[in-house]
């Protein structure tokens, strides 16, 4: 965090994309309010890319406040990157399922109807910031139950290798 008081007619804000309709639409009030701007800057909440914001706290830049996934945050707090205590839960946000238009709605109840409907997919497009890491939860599960495997695993099974074991990719 920044310490430089001075700096405070600006407060610098890092925020990843799941809030950033939100903040936007506080971002007047907030202002008006305080007497203070915001300087906002996106990026990710999960580290892998240069501009995602452990990646940027890691290198040293400055930032009054950040915006970020509850498993983020931990990550920053565990690595000394931000205040003890002072993390509050803004939002609770899902993860989302979209299918391509003309394609029918799937049936998504249950785990298991989710499961089957995942295993169906010829190919799949996942996030790569805090909802992809569940779903690599839910892939490494499922290769480790098998269903990744056998005769004919789904073809974007061997795609994912990071998410499990590589023999369950290797056909």
């Amino acid at each position: 965090m920044r310490g430089n008081e001075a700096a405070l007619a600006a407060i610098k804000v890092f925020c990843s994309g799941g809030f950033k309709a939100a903040l936007l639409a506080l971002v007047a009030a907030l202002e008006a309010a305080t007497g203070l701007s915001l300087a906002i800057e996106w990026g990710g909440s999960v580290a892998g890319t240069g501009t995602s914001i452990p990646a940027r706290m890691d290198r040293g830049e400055a930032v009054d406040v950040v915006i970020g996934s509850s498993a983020s945050l931990v990550g920053l707090l565990e690595a000394g990157r931000i205040l003890p205590g002072h993390t509050r839960a803004l939002a609770r946000s899902g993860i989302g399922l979209a299918v391509r238009a003309g394609a029918g709605r799937p049936e998504v109840g249950t785990v298991e109807a989710r499961t089957r409907r995942l295993l169906a997919c010829r190919s799949i497009a996942i996030s790569t910031s805090a909802s992809g890491i569940d779903l690599d939860q839910l892939f490494a599960r499922l290769a480790s139950d098998g269903a990744l495997s056998g005769p004919r695993p789904p073809r974007w099974a061997r795609l994912w290798p990071a998410a499990w074991p590589r023999s369950a990719c290797n056909r």
